[in-house]
């Protein structure tokens, strides 16, 4: 155990037993401040910064020092003896001057220590008497003890002879007290000049003290040595306050900047922490979502399917009745004809006088009759031959049906079908240069060439639900009394190998007739309209009972069977020139085209109009007598090609699906040619403008078709798309884009397409808005949205912030001003949120992301429910 370690506490002792325990403990810090020196000389002053004790050495410092003058001026109370207390005091005296020299001085330090009076009046004079006693044998002329010894030791005689009487510490003469004040700083004085540690140096008010009393050369050097340590250690203070008070102030930022970070990533993590709760709400949204889409998709998958199903059962159900019909037809059409032949056989009898007329059942000699009608109207048979009573019975029959043509009859009807489909129109050259002459019959019509003298073309109404089985009068084609005979083609053509075939027949005319009860007579009335000249084209017999005959059978039957009307064009294909003379042309080829509507039975739910096109073409010279519809069949631009006949976009378009040309389909040709618009000189773009216009009122044409020329014009109404354009096709644009059926921008499909055409409204209203564009942005709904808009943007320029915005302002947005907000956590993001709650606010953010798109901005779309309900935000860095 060290000495330090011995020394009692100054709380558990409040004094010492006796003077001996004193100079014990005067001795144990002797030794230690010995040790301390030592050190001191040997370090070269290795001392700790903040103190100077060496490293290593525990000096006796000012509260180990206080500690001991405590207790050893309570000793006092108990010393009695003189000269025990005159040693006591010098030990503290000792001491005292000790303290002044340690760090931490306080002002009651500065005054001497002094030894508690004694605390026994019985015995006092006694020990004065042995103290007197005790101090006559002390040996004259002791010097005062040194550092190195206890107090103690020191020569009695170096005080005066007469002690004073004791004081107590609190007290005393302030001359006394003056000098031994003198005597301690004198003693540390030398302690220091012969050690050189600098721990005797005085400091704070111990060398104020100091300073004041008269010294000599010794005392004015410690005092000089401990002003200027003490000097220095006010610098050293001075810096290392400095010093804390740089570090402090660097803490202070490094804690502010740890702050801010910490406040940011609060801020950031309160903001994720945000974004995390707005997704998982967003995705138990959509998990509840696509639970209910599931069950949705689930209960339109069984009602599909139950269509389906239903569809395919109406579809058999129809195909066999088709079927049904088609064998019914055919085997109608087999006895007919074989009671045809019949009939002609007895009425070739009937008129020989072989056999008599009353010996004829009724539903025998009535259709015998009615062929030999047929036969006198058409001139074959002279009546004035005939028997009396056969004449009787053919005067009576022929009285009661009509023997020509009323002049006026509705002929072929454009409206027929679901949609309207015009009877096909001369193009080219030839279109431009030849005389045509449209001629009307009961269902149906034919256009006649001057030039050829025969039939361009019969186009055809056919009612497949209502059509009538008639007898077959036969009989030879005759002029029509209302043609001129310019126009017919002259019956002598076929008197040779070539008939007269009929481009509409009986059985396509033969619907929608109020018959009676006499079939026989209906058919007599309804042969006036196909037996004409002008409903002929000349054929070769084989050609016309062979090939020819099956295909009008196909199309009768098998196009499109499901569909009760039918439009059916016919016509030949003439050569380049036509024959010298006006003698009789034979066609190159013969052609025919078949449309419908595809019923719902087939297109399911399928809203968007859809039709069934079929085109063939035979040539004269085929070595096929019977007809394949895969072998004949052509597409509609090679036959327009060929006859020089326009067959209207319904029936190009649907049927370029099927025959794409060189350039794609009938929209992707007419799309192509909208996106060099530009480039067109001023009557060519005119003429594409109106070209545009004219398919997209049309309501009829496939609408993927539709949507792929629509989609090219909407880019030719935008900048800087219209800066290379006149007013006048601005115009044409703003026309074509209000042709567009307005139920077509309501599809959610065309939403890029609309968003597209909104663009172009407002571009086109800024750069001609005289051109009707305010008309084309209320067709477009741009209006004030109920909406507001704020936009929350990164990365990009404000300036084109604002400049998006604008253009959404322009749409009707109700964007405020300012409503560009610059927010760093707009980086990255591209999308438009809006209130979960509303499905208003839904369909209102997918109109805004397709304007931006439209704008060059794609976005997406994202529900959040802490959007509030009637408002939009743009969240876009790009």
């Amino acid at each position: 155990m060290s000495a330090a370690a011995e020394l009692p506490s100054p709380t558990a002792n409040p004094a010492f037993h006796s003077l001996a325990d004193i100079k014990m403990a005067h001795l144990q810090m002797m030794r230690m401040a010995s040790e301390a020196e030592s050190v001191w000389a040997s370090s070269k002053r290795n001392v700790a910064a903040d103190s100077s004790v060496p490293i290593g050495v525990r000096l006796p410092d000012a509260p180990m020092i206080r500690g001991f003058l405590d207790k050893a001026c309570r000793t006092g109370i108990g010393i009695a003896r003189e000269s025990e207390r005159r040693a006591a005091q010098r030990i503290i005296d000792y001491w005292s001057a000790e303290l002044q020299s340690r760090a931490g001085l306080t002002s009651t330090d500065v005054r001497p220590a002094r030894l508690d009076s004694f605390d026994g009046a019985d015995t006092a004079e006694k020990a004065e008497t042995a103290e007197e006693s005790a101090t006559s044998t002390e040996s004259p002329g002791a010097e005062p003890a040194t550092a190195g010894e206890p107090a103690a030791a020191a020569d009695p005689q170096a005080a005066p002879t007469k002690s004073p009487p004791p004081q107590s510490g609190a007290g005393g003469d302030p001359a006394i007290e003056q000098e031994r004040l003198h005597i301690r700083i004198a003693a540390q004085a030398r302690q220091w000049v012969e050690t050189g540690f600098d721990g005797y140096l005085l400091r704070g008010q111990a060398l104020a003290e100091a300073i004041k009393i008269p010294g000599g050369p010794d005392i004015d050097q410690f005092i000089e040595a401990s002003a200027k340590m003490e000097a220095d250690s006010k610098k050293s203070r001075g810096r290392t306050k400095n010093m804390l008070i740089t570090l402090f102030a660097l803490f202070s930022a490094v804690a502010v900047g740890l702050a801010v970070i910490a406040y940011l990533q609060r801020d950031a993590a309160l903001k994720l922490n945000g974004e995390l709760s707005d997704q998982i709400d967003q995705t138990s949204a959509a998990l509840k979502e696509a639970q209910d889409d599931r069950k949705r998709a689930m209960d339109a998958q069984r009602l599909a399917n139950d269509a389906l199903q239903q569809a395919q059962d109406a579809l058999v159900r129809a195909r066999q009745r088709a079927d049904e019909a088609t064998k019914r037809a055919d085997e109608l059409s087999a006895a007919q004809s074989a009671f045809g032949t019949a009939i002609r056989i007895i009425a070739q009898q009937l008129a020989g006088g072989h056999l008599p007329l009353q010996d004829l059942g009724l539903e025998i000699r009535q259709p015998a009759l009615v062929e030999l009608v047929n036969q006198v109207k058409s001139g074959s048979l002279k009546t004035e031959k005939l028997p009396k009573d056969l004449f009787n019975a053919l005067a009576e029959l022929i009285g009661k049906v009509p023997t020509t043509l009323p002049d006026s009859l509705p002929g072929y009807q454009a409206n027929f079908l679901d949609a309207a489909v015009p009877a096909p129109s001369p193009s080219g050259t030839r279109g431009a240069i030849e005389t045509y002459e449209p001629v009307n019959y009961l269902h149906y019509s034919v256009l006649l060439s001057r030039s050829r003298r025969s039939a361009v073309y019969a186009a055809v109404n056919v009612d497949r639900s209502s059509r009538l089985i008639l007898q077959n009068t036969g009989g030879r084609m005759v002029p029509d009394r209302r043609v001129s005979p310019a126009l017919q083609p002259d019956p002598r053509w076929f008197d040779g190998e070539l008939v007269a075939a009929p481009l509409a027949s009986l059985d396509d005319i033969a619907w929608g007739q109020d018959t009676g009860s006499d079939p026989g007579e209906a058919g007599l009335a309804l042969s006036l309209n196909v037996n004409v000249l002008t409903n002929a084209t000349p054929q070769r017999q084989a050609f016309n009972r062979g090939v020819w005959a099956g295909l009008e059978d196909w199309v009768r039957n098998q196009h499109n069977p499901l569909a009760n009307r039918v439009t059916i064009f016919t016509g030949p294909v003439f050569g380049e020139a036509s024959p010298p003379g006006g003698g009789a042309e034979l066609p190159v080829a013969y052609w025919k085209v078949a449309v419908s509507a595809v019923p719902t039975a087939v297109k399911g739910e399928a809203r968007d109009p859809e039709f069934a096109v079929d085109a063939f073409l035979i040539p004269r010279q085929t070595d096929y007598r019977e007809f394949s519809p895969d072998r004949f069949r052509i597409a509609i631009a090679k036959l327009e090609a060929m006859t020089h006949l326009d067959f209207g976009d319904l029936i190009g378009w649907t049927d370029s699906l099927k025959n794409p040309g060189p350039d794609g389909t009938a929209g992707e040709a007419l799309a192509n040619r909208l996106r060099s618009l530009g480039s067109l000189g001023g009557g060519e773009r005119l003429a594409v403008l109106r070209a545009v216009t004219d398919v997209l009122s049309n309501r009829n044409l496939p609408v993927g078709e539709v949507q792929k020329v629509v989609a090219a014009l909407v880019p030719a109404g935008t900048v800087p798309a219209i800066t290379a354009l006149d007013k006048e096709s601005m115009g044409m644009i703003v026309e074509a884009l209000l042709s567009v059926p307005p139920t077509l921008w309501l599809r959610p499909d065309w939403l890029a397409i609309y968003a597209g055409a909104r663009r172009a409204a407002a571009d086109l209203n800024v750069a001609a808005p005289d051109v009707a564009a305010d008309t084309l942005k209320r067709r477009l709904a741009i209006q004030p949205s109920s909406q507001t808009v704020y936009v929350q943007f990164a990365v990009m320029p404000r300036p084109q912030a604002q400049r998006l915005s604008a253009k959404l302002r322009a749409l009707g947005w109700n964007i405020p001003m300012p409503g560009e907000e610059r927010i760093a956590a707009a980086e990255g993001l591209n999308e438009v949120r809006y209130s979960a709650k509303r499905d208003a606010d839904r369909r209102a953010a997918e109109l805004l992301a397709a304007d931006l798109a439209a704008a060059g901005h794609p976005v997406s779309v994202r529900p959040l429910s802490i959007i509030v309900p009637n408002v939009l935000e743009i969240w876009i860095s790009k």
